[in-house]
């Protein structure tokens, strides 16, 4: 005659399973959440001079739950808008190194625009990636242009932006 699902409708003394409690417990989200900060071993403040490559500027955590993610853009330069020329007047090309899905170390490189601040995009497998329920590490640097490349005495940071030429779309996305 077959067999008896969900027992305890017809006999509640008995738990379903013959007593095994279940074991498999599911979280349906409809996606999962990013979080970007300093991370702890950012380069402090420091003087640099005209003509230095691979200057550390910056460093930040991204931090997933609930999900793994792919970077598709990021953008990084001069929160303050006072930093901006220097900046520009500065930055020959600035590299970032971080982890694609395959734990892989990758560097991207790319020139500023004229207010110091600098845009990357990706798509395919060696974009950045943040694991599920993990974090990852990205680092700016930079090299920097000497007198006879335009370079003035100025003071500039490079910060994580959420835009890139006022538009949110192209500034960062995951």
């Amino acid at each position: 005659p077959g067999e008896t699902i969900n027992r305890p409708l017809i006999d509640p003394t008995t738990p379903p399973n013959g007593g095994v409690v279940p074991k498999v417990v599911m979280l349906i989200s409809n996606s999962g959440a990013l979080t970007v900060a300093t991370a702890p071993d950012e380069p402090s403040s420091a003087t640099v001079f005209w003509g230095q490559t691979d200057v550390p500027f910056s460093k930040f955590r991204f931090t997933s739950v609930g999900e793994g993610l792919f970077i598709e853009k990021l953008t990084f330069g001069p929160e303050a808008s006072n930093e901006q020329v220097g900046a520009a007047a500065n930055l020959l090309r600035v590299t970032i190194s971080y982890k694609n899905q395959a734990g892989e170390t990758l560097s991207s490189s790319a020139s500023s625009n004229s207010q110091g601040i600098v845009n990357f995009s990706w798509s395919g497998p060696n974009r950045p990636y943040v694991p599920k329920d993990s974090s990852t590490d990205i680092t700016i640097s930079a090299d920097l242009a000497r007198a006879d490349q335009g370079a003035t005495n100025a003071v500039f940071s490079l910060d994580f932006l959420t835009s890139y030429v006022a538009s949110v779309q192209n500034g960062f996305r995951a």
